[in-house]
């Protein structure tokens, strides 16, 4: 209520942009993911490219069939309560479902990059 006025004519300092950071990389960190840490013998996954681009270049069925298979590996690895580098050896059954991923992303990478 009876708090000073602030002198006119001053302002406060701007504050500064946060640095350390590219243009194109805002917003936070990406959360890891069990696709990111595939074994050995993956083409796409695993590789460090990014799934996220290649998705723009999918038809709507491998869009579908992407989003689903990545829901259900992303489901049970949040219900597992283990180092994100054993959740593979935990859930073998979920590494076909991997490969069909990798194949399919495959498949995308190919065609972008033949130009169709």
């Amino acid at each position: 209520m009876n708090r000073p006025r602030r002198p006119t004519g001053q302002r406060p300092p701007r504050r500064g942009r946060p640095g350390g950071r590219g243009p194109g990389e805002g917003g936070p960190p990406r959360r890891r993911s069990p696709l990111d840490f595939v074994p050995p013998g993956f083409k796409v996954l695993g590789s460090g490219i990014d799934r996220e681009a290649l998705m723009s270049y999918a038809q709507p069925q491998e869009m579908f069939f992407l989003h689903a298979a990545t829901q259900h590996i992303q489901e049970a690895f949040r219900r597992f309560r283990g180092r994100i580098e054993e959740f593979w050896t935990h859930h073998p059954e979920l590494l076909e479902e991997a490969r069909q991923i990798d194949a399919v992303l495959d498949r995308i990478q190919t065609r972008k990059q033949s130009g169709a």
